[in-house]
C-alpha cells in the first residue's frame, strides 16, 4: 500500500474547516505515476497547497521531506503507449 498522508489541518483559523489541506506528503514507496496524478488533480485547487515526497538519507535510517518539483513531474508524465508501427514504421510486404 502506498503511503500518502493526505491532510493536516491549518493552524491559522480559530476553528479550522474540516479536511482543509495545507500539504500532501508522498511516502517512500509511492509510485511516481500516483504522485503525478494527485499533483495534476490538485495543483489548481484553492489555497496554497504544497506537495512533498519522503526520501531516505543515504547511509542512515533518517528520512527527509523535499518539495515535489512540479516542472519535473510534467517532463516524465503522461506516457502514452505507441504501437510497433509507430515506433519502427510500416512493415514491407514481400
Amino acid at each position: 500500500m502506498e503511503a500518502i498522508r493526505l491532510c493536516r489541518l491549518t493552524q491559522n483559523y480559530e476553528h479550522p474547516p474540516p479536511l482543509s489541506m495545507i500539504d500532501i506528503t508522498f511516502g517512500l514507496r509511492c509510485p511516481s505515476s500516483i504522485v503525478h496524478s494527485v499533483v495534476r488533480t490538485l495543483e489548481n485547487s484553492e489555497g496554497d497547497l504544497k506537495f512533498y515526497q519522503m526520501h531516505q538519507v543515504r547511509g542512515s535510517y533518517a528520512l527527509s521531506r523535499t518539495e515535489v518539483e512540479l516542472g519535473e513531474i510534467e517532463n516524465y508524465y503522461p506516457r502514452t503507449s505507441r504501437s510497433g508501427i509507430e515506433i519502427f514504421g510500416p512493415i514491407d510486404s514481400y
